[in-house]
């Protein structure tokens, strides 16, 4: 009964690193798309703010697939 729980943890714990890095792509897709269009903020806090979220999710993402 154990091996499977643990099979199953491990099979969540990859899916859950798969949708960081689906969201890391959407995140990375809006800010480029939000400093194409020029909203009310300047482009260079669009671009940080989104490449900082960009990284720490893929980041967690790549880790959590690994792990």
């Amino acid at each position: 009964m154990k091996e499977k729980y643990e099979k199953h943890s491990h099979d969540v714990t990859k899916e859950i690193g798969k949708y960081c890095l689906d969201l890391s792509k959407l995140v990375f897709g809006g800010s480029i798309l939000s400093a194409v269009m020029q909203e009310d903020l300047p482009s260079f806090w669009i671009i940080l703010v989104g490449g900082s979220v960009v990284i720490a999710l893929a980041t967690a993402g790549f880790l959590l697939i690994k792990k």
